[in-house]
């Protein structure tokens, strides 16, 4: 049976199958979202150096998600110490899911003290209490008698005021007192009586706190500097260095630790400390949240920790610390990227708008307009749809290909529609009954379309050999096939039933005899057949220096190019880089093996000591720690035994340099490295290294696969090799000035580098949608070249398809172009680039490259003297 005439046919039937089918979906749609990931992490296989290097050190830096809060306060500032503390102790207590730890400096330099205060804790408290009891009995009466003094009293009025209980210390000191010349100091004269009268009884009841009580303090000192008397003694008596904010913490109740940096904050703090969490103009620092997921980690229900805790915790951190504290980090940029691109979805209704009108304009209908909102809002659907699918079989899939999806279904649904419907209405435009036309529409222009969606979604599978873009195919697949069915199905049903009055009158006016010979669309393609040699020559003159530019220029890994620094987790990360260094935050670690793990070789004490030197005298490196380094200078005496991990099997060293992670200063740093062997080199640059070897193998294995499947299902469809040789070429002509344009505008207007993955995506994307025209105008010319000489026949061919495929190539332009209103640094890219391409693919490629190529190429073709 033939299946257009069955569709025909059974069109009410068909009509409501996608009704009950659309309905069916919802649920699906309703829940497409909770199978998005907002990951930008860069991906590398399990067997790449800087894989192997995160597994040695997984116990030493496990790859937990982790929170940064920058606080842009001085910390040395009084009473940022406790304010700190407290918000940490708030965040651990407020029920945040995995949060399970907090570091600023201030809880490292407590941790620091503790360590180091250590045993001598018990004992200096036992030593200030003797020494703080002493020093009562000592000074207690002569310090309140020196301040009760006046000569207009006696000795024992004075005496009585102060509390004189009569104890033999205190008749002593009066007698003393009372022995002393009148003429003297009182403070001399009370010293004086102190030590005298001690002599007496106190010396024998405790030498040790009487003796350092006298030594270390007097009675104008007392009570106010006891605590820096006794820090004196103390520290002299254990051979410790005991400082009176020091013994003041301890002495306190609580932690030493927290009761210092409470009091006096970073006061003494080392550089090791300050240098990792505090800026060097000491204007900012940082406070390190740590999950107990790994960062790759996705619960039940969409649960990404990091990202679900971000509101909460930034909620805390204004509550002390007010817009002066930011969140950053991957889950807060993945949450704020989510907000900000879920705003921008916003921007998709002014789009089915613009599809509207241009539909309106391109067939003379609203009614077509509004038939084609409803097919596209279908196709929006199935891609959903398609996304809840390769979510549940396949994996999450990353939220760049959610609007990518979308922009890429309004254009194919409407280009599909708008190709069907345009040959039904030149069909009736040409004299032809509603049968006859909807007959060729369904038969020539739908076999057209199919030929198209199997390719566009052949090729856009290709995507599944991208690794980390594996959900990209599936998804881009699915939905391509989908809204092929509906629009091959549901179209000419439509067709079928409301085709007679579908267009206005104006837009149905007959065509004139010879009507094509007024086309701008034949007059063009004459010009390129008279001309076919030179116009050819010219395009791929001017294509041969972008097509080299395309493979090799610069990118980069970073795939937080471009996002907005108005978003308060972006600006808190350029802020990190700004202050601390672009690699504070990505440090690059140097992996040695061990031959003993005691670190007694010789061989592997001299290994070590070799490269702490070797690394410390390296251009850019700015710190390195690790075994006999003191982080900027070579120490042979320095601790190696914290460095060393994996039971003894390794030493590693952490090495910080003046490099941001992604630049290629970075990337050769870290090359250098790695090429020495007996090396295990790991860290973001080591993984971006990796990630880019694994990308160009894929990548050119990507290109051979795309292109070869394009070429068979072209060659399947029209038996020539001559046609996939004109449309693979032309589109890749498109495609390589796109690159070069979009890298002029990302450098020089928006300042930002190219993210690497742009070039492949559009190299799919558009060599997928860009041979989509292609069926469409050889489809047409292949119409023609039965009946007309081989010029006219590409000419009537461009007639019948150029005003069509201009139009859908305008209406991809804006649907694909709008990704560049949606502010992610990826999807503007994306957004320019597809405009630009279209364009040129447009009014340059169609219109003139391949009616000269398709003349140059000329297939053997039974010639006819004309209609």
């Amino acid at each position: 049976m033939n299946f257009p005439k069955w569709l025909i046919k059974h069109s009410k039937a068909v009509i409501i199958i996608w009704i009950v089918a659309t309905l069916a979906s919802v649920p699906a749609v309703m829940s497409y979202s909770h199978y998005l990931s907002y990951s930008n992490s860069v991906s590398t296989s399990s067997n790449s150096e800087s894989q192997r290097a995160q597994n040695i050190l997984s116990s030493q830096f496990p790859q937990n998600q982790s929170l940064t809060v920058v606080v842009n306060e001085n910390p040395f500032m009084k009473g940022i110490g406790a304010k700190t503390i407290s918000l940490q102790e708030k965040l651990l207590n407020s029920g945040i899911k995995n949060l399970t730890s907090t570091t600023s400096p201030f809880t490292q330099y407590a941790t620091l003290i503790n360590d180091e205060i250590g045993g001598h804790r018990s004992a200096v408290i036992s030593l200030y209490n003797g020494f703080n009891s002493s020093a009562f009995q000592v000074y207690s009466f002569p310090s309140a008698f020196m301040k009760n003094f006046s000569s207009n009293l006696t000795v024992w009025k004075v005496a009585e005021k102060s509390g004189y209980n009569g104890s033999a210390y205190e008749k002593g000191f009066l007698s003393s007192f009372n022995n002393t010349s009148s003429s003297s100091p009182i403070q001399s004269r009370v010293q004086t009586s102190i030590v005298d009268s001690t002599d007496i009884n106190l010396l024998k009841n405790n030498q040790l706190f009487y003796s350092a009580v006298l030594n270390y303090t007097n009675v104008s000192q007392y009570p106010q500097g006891i605590i820096n008397s006794s820090a004196s003694f103390i520290s002299s008596y254990i051979g410790y260095n005991i400082s009176s904010q020091l013994l003041n913490a301890i002495i306190q109740k609580g932690n030493t630790g927290i009761n210092y940096v409470d009091m006096y904050g970073l006061m003494g703090a080392p550089s090791f400390i300050t240098s990792q969490y505090v800026s060097p103009d000491n204007s900012t620092f940082l406070i390190s949240l740590v999950f107990n997921v790994k960062s790759g980690y996705i619960g039940p229900n969409d649960f990404y920790p990091a990202e679900v805790a971000t509101p909460n915790i930034t909620t805390i951190t204004h509550s002390y610390f007010g817009n002066n504290a930011n969140v950053t980090g991957n889950g807060a940029i993945s949450y704020q990227s989510k907000q900000l691109s879920s705003s921008s979805g916003a921007f998709f209704g002014f789009i089915f708008v613009a599809l509207a009108i241009a539909v309106f304009i391109t067939l003379v209908s609203y009614r077509s307009a509004i038939i084609n909102l409803i097919f596209v809002s279908i196709a929006t659907l199935l891609g959903y749809v398609s996304i809840f699918i390769t979510g549940i079989l396949v994996s999450h899939v990353n939220y760049v290909v959610n609007y990518t999806l979308t922009a890429v279904l309004l254009g194919v649904a409407t280009d599909y529609f708008v190709f069907i419907v345009a040959r039904y209405r030149q069909e009736r435009r040409e004299g032809r009954t509603h049968e006859e036309a909807l007959e060729t529409a369904s038969t020539r222009s739908r076999r057209s379309v199919i030929i198209s969606g199997i390719t566009v979604a052949a090729s856009l599978a290709t995507f599944s050999f991208v690794p980390g873009y594996r959900t990209w195919g599936t998804v881009l697949f699915t939905a391509i096939m989908l809204t092929l069915l509906l629009v091959s199905t549901l179209l000419p049903s439509v067709l079928s039933i409301f085709g007679k009055n579908l267009f206005m009158k104006r837009g149905m006016k007959p065509l004139k005899e010879n009507y094509h010979k007024d086309s701008m669309f034949y007059k063009a393609s004459g010009i390129s057949t008279k001309h076919k040699f030179a116009v050819a020559a010219v395009i791929v003159l001017v294509a041969a220096p972008a097509m080299y530019f395309f493979f090799t220029l610069p990118t980069t890994y970073n795939f937080e190019t471009g996002l907005p620094s108005t978003v308060s987790s972006v600006s808190a990360l350029n802020e990190i880089n700004s202050k601390f260094g672009a690699n504070i935050l990505y440090p690059v670690y140097v992996i040695v093996p061990l031959h003993n793990s005691s670190l007694q070789s010789v061989s592997d004490k001299s290994t070590l000591q070799n490269l702490s030197k070797s690394l410390l005298s390296m251009k850019g490196a700015e710190k390195v720690v690790g075994p006999y380094s003191t982080g900027t200078s070579f120490s042979a005496s320095a601790n190696y035994s914290s460095y060393i991990t994996d039971n003894g099997k390794y030493a590693y060293f952490s090495v910080y340099t003046s490099y941001d992670p992604y630049t290629p200063a970075a990337i050769n740093f870290v090359s250098h490295l790695r090429d020495n062997s007996s090396l295990i080199v790991g860290g973001l640059t080591s993984g971006v290294i990796d990630e880019r070897n694994q990308s160009n193998h894929t990548y050119l294995e990507l290109a051979v696969l795309i292109v070869a499947v394009i070429a068979v299902i072209l060659f399947i469809s029209f038996r020539s090799i001559k046609y996939p040789i004109i449309s693979l070429s032309g589109v890749f002509f498109s495609i390589s000035w796109t690159t070069a344009i979009l890298y002029v505008i990302s450098h020089y207007l928006l300042h930002e580098a190219l993210i690497y993955l742009i070039p492949i995506i559009l190299f799919v994307i558009l060599m997928s949608l860009g041979n989509d025209y292609s069926v469409f105008i050889i489809s047409r010319i292949r119409e023609n070249q039965g009946k007309y000489q081989h010029d006219e026949a590409i000419g009537r061919g461009m007639v019948g398809s150029g005003k069509v495929v201009t139009s859908l190539g305008l209406i991809l332009a804006v649907s694909l172009g709008s990704l560049a209103l949606i502010p992610v640094g990826f999807l503007q890219q994306l957004g320019i680039a597809f405009v630009i391409s279209l364009i040129i693919d447009t009014f340059v490629v169609r219109t003139f490259y391949f009616p000269a190529m398709i003349a140059i190429l000329r297939p053997g073709i039974k010639k006819s003297s004309g209609r």
